[in-house]
């Protein structure tokens, strides 16, 4: 599972019950920073929003 997060505030925007290691591989286009391991990587588009692994394995509504 995975989330797309705003780094400035820690909102989440976006949950995806989706292996992250395969949407890493398959989907991933750079579009949006990415956390991995506590690694930084700066998004091409919109860096200050990023794509980490999720820390809950719960599915929620997020506004």
């Amino acid at each position: 599972m995975f989330e797309l997060v705003e780094l400035k505030t820690g909102r989440i925007i976006e949950r995806y019950d989706y292996d992250f290691d395969e949407f890493i591989k398959t989907k991933y286009g750079g579009f949006f920073s990415l956390i991995i391991d506590d690694v930084f990587t700066s998004g091409d588009v919109r860096p200050e929003f990023a794509w980490r692994r999720s820390k809950t394995t719960e599915l929620v509504n997020i506004p």
